[in-house]
């Protein structure tokens, strides 16, 4: 047993040494929404170089601006499996005027990988009080994005917001 933990763990840290420095991939995964494409070009995977534009997850102010609305996702206890039991979620959503890259630049946090061509966010606000009258309008937050990591969290990226102001 634990000559097999050995095993798994040499081959979970080969695993993530290769992810973090595959600069020689002709192809690359990269992920937009919930799609994943190939990319033909030689990128880094772990994209440590940051394009004019992109932003990253470790940033804590970003800035982006798009419409709020809200979406309905089906929840627990099956998330969509069983829709006449499942709850209903309805997540502040804002769909971006244009679509971002959002990349990441730690290699030690495994969820945050870089999402291309971005269209929507989740919002996650400590008061959601102040989303609610800003349904179909156009505004601008502030915040620090963070990747997917429960069955509540429905884009791959989301931002946990900072400031909301009208745009």
């Amino acid at each position: 047993m634990k000559q097999e933990k050995t095993y798994l763990l040499i081959i979970l840290t080969i695993t993530s040494f290769i992810a973090c420095q595959n600069e020689a991939a002709k192809k690359t995964p990269v992920y937009t929404d919930s799609l994943m494409v190939l990319e033909t070009e030689s990128i880094l995977q772990t994209d440590t170089i940051v394009n004019p534009g992109d932003y990253t997850f470790e940033a804590e102010d970003a800035t982006i601006s798009g419409t709020l609305k809200t979406e309905m996702f089906y929840g627990a206890p099956n998330y969509g499996e069983s829709p006449e039991t499942d709850e209903k979620e309805y997540p502040f959503i804002l769909v971006l005027d244009k679509p971002i890259n959002v990349v990441q630049t730690n290699c030690k946090e495994g969820r945050d990988i870089t999402r291309r061509g971005v269209n929507k966010i989740q919002l996650a606000a400590e008061d959601a009080q102040q989303l609610k009258g800003l349904k179909g309008k156009k505004i601008q937050v502030s915040g620090e994005f963070f990747s997917a990591f429960t069955g509540h969290h429905h884009t791959d990226v989301l931002m946990h917001v900072n400031k909301v102001k009208l745009d």
